[in-house]
C-alpha cells in the first residue's frame, strides 16, 4: 500500500508491542538490548508509553492494525506469575484494576492480545487464575470494544526466544489463550488450557516447526 500523503507512517509499528521488565538479571538485559520496545517497571509506565504511542499515531490516517501486547518479564516461584519491574501480576483485585485502567488506550491502539511472556505464566493455578481473570478487567468501561484475549506461556523462555520484533513466530506454539476460543475477528489457534492445577510446563524443544499457534 503507497503512503497516505505527507507525514504518512512509512515504517509501521511492528504488530507485537514489547514491554520489557526493567528490572531483571543477565537473561532480561539480553531481552531488551536485542528487542525493541520500552522497558515497564510499573503499571503507570506501561500506560505512559501506551499514550505516547497513540498520540504519535494520531497524526496519521487509518485505524491501527491488530496487534498484541506483549509483557516480557520474569516469572518465578511456585505460583510462576509475571513480574515487570516492581508490577506482579495476579489474580488480585489491584492487578484487575491496572487493566480496567489500561483498557480504554489498548482499544484505541488496535491491541486485540495480551501475552504474558514470562516462564511458564499459564502452568499453574495461580497463573491461569490470572488469565482469567483479565479479560473481564479489559472489558471494562462504557465503550468496551472487541474481546482482547490474554496469552500465557506454557514452557520456559529466554533470549533465545525473542528477535528485533519480539517473539519469534517459531516459540508461539509455547502459548496458550485464555479463553481457548479466539476472539472474534482476530483468529488464532492454539491448543485448549488444562484445568487450573494440572498444567506442566512443556519443554521449549517439544513443539515440531510450524506446529501451534498462528498469531498474524
Amino acid at each position: 500500500m503507497p503512503p497516505r500523503g505527507p507525514g504518512a507512517r512509512t515504517d509501521p509499528e511492528p504488530v507485537c508491542l514489547n514491554a520489557i521488565s526493567a528490572a531483571g538479571g543477565e537473561e532480561l538485559d539480553l531481552v531488551r538490548r536485542g528487542v525493541r520496545g520500552f522497558g515497564v517497571a510499573c503499571a503507570a509506565d506501561l500506560a505512559t508509553a501506551l499514550h505516547r504511542l497513540a498520540a504519535r499515531e494520531a497524526r496519521h490516517a487509518g485505524p491501527p492494525p491488530v496487534r498484541a501486547l506483549d509483557l516480557i518479564g520474569h516469572a518465578g516461584g511456585d505460583h510462576r506469575l509475571l513480574e515487570l519491574g516492581g508490577w506482579r501480576l495476579g489474580p488480585d483485585a489491584g492487578t484487575a484494576a491496572d487493566f480496567a485502567a489500561l483498557a480504554p488506550i489498548l482499544r484505541a491502539l488496535g491491541v486485540g492480545h495480551v501475552r504474558l511472556l514470562g516462564c511458564a505464566t499459564a502452568t499453574t493455578e495461580a497463573g491461569l487464575r490470572t488469565m482469567a481473570r483479565l479479560p473481564a478487567a479489559l472489558q471494562a468501561g462504557p465503550r468496551a470494544g472487541p474481546p482482547i484475549q490474554v496469552w500465557g506461556s506454557r514452557a520456559l523462555l529466554g533470549p533465545h526466544c525473542y528477535g528485533r520484533l519480539g517473539l519469534l513466530p517459531r516459540h508461539h506454539a509455547l502459548l496458550r489463550p485464555y479463553p481457548a476460543a479466539p476472539a472474534p475477528g482476530r483468529s488464532l489457534t492454539a491448543p485448549a488450557p488444562p484445568a487450573p492445577g494440572s498444567a506442566r510446563p512443556a519443554r521449549t524443544a517439544g513443539p515440531r516447526p510450524g506446529a501451534g499457534s498462528r498469531w498474524p
